[in-house]
């Protein structure tokens, strides 16, 4: 879940009213994404590509969360 994500990875997602990463994904872009597409969200200490990895009609079925290296 969401709740999960954002306690193991200490991501922080700016939206409140979403309870799925998919749901991240559809608040920050605005519409349904074309697969492959990514935005970036923050972290304490790192930041996180989540990539829509598939994508079947109105649903996002695989997101992909990468973890970005913090500057050095």
């Amino acid at each position: 879940t969401l709740s999960e994500l954002k306690e193991d990875y200490d991501i922080l997602f700016d939206q409140t009213e979403v309870t799925t990463i998919a749901g991240v994904l559809l608040a920050q872009l605005g519409m349904i994404p074309e697969a492959g597409k990514t935005i970036h969200v923050s972290g304490h200490e790192h930041g996180y590509d989540l990539t829509a990895e598939q994508v079947e009609g109105l649903k996002i079925t695989r997101v992909r969360l990468r973890k970005i290296p913090a500057p050095a």
